[in-house]
């Protein structure tokens, strides 16, 4: 009988309290998104739709409205996306990883804490935990909900070291920003064609390009401190 190839390691899942209780008051600390920061959530979303006979053209910084049934052209009603855009969450586990983010994470890891914060749906939390491990991300998932302000600043009071945020969304960036000034927020959208289409987030401290412009501004960041 062939060997028997080793399994990922395991991501756990925390809530707010248990990963706050992680951060150490001495190191610094990374909290970054998934969907377009680590995985390639677009290019699987896409994927999606297309098995399902549907088109999603990436006209415009959205996905509802931007859905069409592939043999009449009309679009989809807001709620039949919302409904598609759960069922995606629900089975994908296998999102291509983003290039350069875990061998960044795990350099980094040498010397800060790193937590994943996504809006992951709780019933998509274990498929997404799986997709990270996948991956080569074995830093901990914590779940969250809406603008992710209170949840980094909560965070970031655990510790008097710097702290580093990073996401694709404008609105999140803003919402860092304004709950927890102090914190580095780096804007960054892995997939080229969204990044176009991205607004500028103009609280942030970098529009980081790739996974190596972010690792070497955190690092100097660090140095500095």
């Amino acid at each position: 009988m062939p060997p028997r190839a080793p399994a990922p390691p395991s991501v756990a899942m925390l809530d707010l309290n248990e990963a706050a209780r992680l951060v150490d008051p001495a190191r610094p600390l990374i909290v970054t998104d998934a969907d377009e920061v680590v995985l390639h959530f677009m290019a699987g979303l896409m994927t999606y739709f297309e098995r399902q006979a549907l088109i999603f053209a990436l006209d415009s910084y959205a996905i509802h409205g931007n859905v069409r049934d592939a043999a009449t052209g009309e679009p989809l009603e807001a709620e039949a996306v919302t409904s598609h855009l759960r069922r995606f969450f629900e089975m994908s586990d296998s999102l291509a990883p983003v290039e350069g983010a875990a061998d960044s994470l795990q350099r980094l890891a040498d010397e800060a804490v790193v937590l994943v914060l996504s809006n992951v749906p709780e019933s998509a939390g274990a498929a997404r935990a799986r997709n990270l491990a996948r991956t080569g991300i074995t830093a901990p998932l914590v779940r969250n909900d809406g603008p992710k302000g209170a949840a980094v600043a909560r965070l970031a009071e655990a510790t008097k070291a710097p702290v580093f945020f990073i996401d694709d969304l404008p609105p999140q960036i803003r919402s860092v920003a304004e709950a927890a000034p102090d914190v580095h927020a780096i804007h960054y959208v892995a997939n080229p064609q969204l990044a176009r289409l991205v607004p500028p987030a103009p609280a942030s401290r970098l529009r980081a390009r790739d996974w190596g412009e972010i690792e070497a501004y955190i690092r100097a960041e660090i140095a500095k401190s």
